[in-house]
């Protein structure tokens, strides 16, 4: 069953707009709301019953709102772009999109539709996760990658300041963040101790959203990957993932300057969909996974963790092999 199969599905809350059967043209999931603009046009969104998390929603348009007010607002993104919001307009590929700020760790991008062409890469970092709250369809292309994905040591958006231990000396290697699961053991040197994951700060996803933890380094220097961010999108209508959705870790960048042991790799951060349907084509991915952590110095960086859900991000060698992500 499918949208557009010429079969209404009530279950699903598929609805058409008109006419006899279902066809793609005239096919909707979730429940439309009306109103008639302030230039005599009639304006239509899919409601978003509550935003999930109790994040602040704009209200609603009433009968004479004015055509910018963000309820009717269609974004198409296909440009790449690393994105901070600190302002109530947000910039990207040239498209304002309007963002409340009001709460100090959030930031809800607010519009109708939001489609990420084949082109699009478009990343989120900073203190604040980002919230899309969209009154229609999300559509999310393939090739397309809608991120809060740490890159290195730059943290994906979020704002949990967690992270993992040191090792015994600058020998040891340092240990991999952890987020939703336990992450990798620092390496030894010298037989020295290893540094250790922190505990798993992942907490029910229903209640909170919480951007991952970082590596540590070896030694006092922050060279350790980023965690992955908090990314949540929530739909009226139907989320359609043929690209990828992702908040993956960082990988530990290369040690320079001085000798001693590797750096751990940033986890995952949370990723969560609310929507009237969440439809998936045969390559989409949401995804987040940990970074690679560095090799001993003069060895290499570990890698940024993967948009392929089925592989781990590799560890730098040279030096002293780093863990896999």
């Amino acid at each position: 069953r499918r949208c557009g199969d010429g079969i209404v599905d009530p279950a699903t809350g598929e609805t058409c707009d008109g006419g006899e059967g279902c066809d793609p043209a005239r096919c909707r999931f979730g429940t439309q709301l009306c109103v008639t603009a302030q230039d005599a046009t009639e304006q239509c969104w899919l409601d978003i019953p509550t935003l999930a998390h109790a994040f602040r929603e704009q209200a609603p348009p009433v009968n004479g709102s004015s055509r910018s007010n963000p309820y009717f607002l269609d974004v198409t993104l296909g440009c790449s772009a690393t994105i901070t919001p600190s302002s109530n307009l947000v910039t990207i590929c040239g498209v304002q999109i309007p963002a409340d700020l009001s709460a100090a760790n959030a930031a809800v991008l607010t519009m109708r539709s939001l489609n990420l062409t084949s082109l699009a890469n478009i990343n989120f970092t900073g203190t604040r996760k980002v919230i899309f709250a969209v009154y229609g369809d999300v559509n999310i292309a393939a090739g397309a990658r809608l991120r809060a994905d740490a890159v290195g040591g730059v943290n994906g958006a979020g704002e949990l300041g967690c992270q993992a231990n040191r090792g015994d000396s600058d020998d040891a290697g340092g240990g991999g963040g952890s987020h939703g699961t336990l992450g990798g053991v620092g390496g030894t040197g010298n037989d020295r101790p290893r540094g250790l994951p922190n505990p798993v700060s992942a907490i029910d996803p229903f209640v909170e959203l919480r951007r991952g933890c970082r590596g540590r380094a070896a030694d006092s220097r922050a060279n350790e990957g980023g965690a992955g961010g908090a990314l949540p999108v929530s739909a009226g209508g139907a989320v359609t993932v043929n690209g990828v959705l992702s908040a993956n870790g960082g990988g530990a960048p290369r040690i320079t300057g001085s000798s001693h042991g590797g750096s751990g790799g940033g986890s995952g951060g949370d990723l969560f969909v609310q929507a009237a349907a969440f439809l998936f084509g045969p390559v989409g991915a949401v995804v987040a996974q940990g970074g690679g952590g560095s090799a001993a110095f003069g060895g290499a960086a570990g890698a940024d963790g993967s948009p392929n859900a089925a592989l781990q991000a590799p560890g730098g060698i040279g030096g002293g092999t780093g863990h896999a992500g």
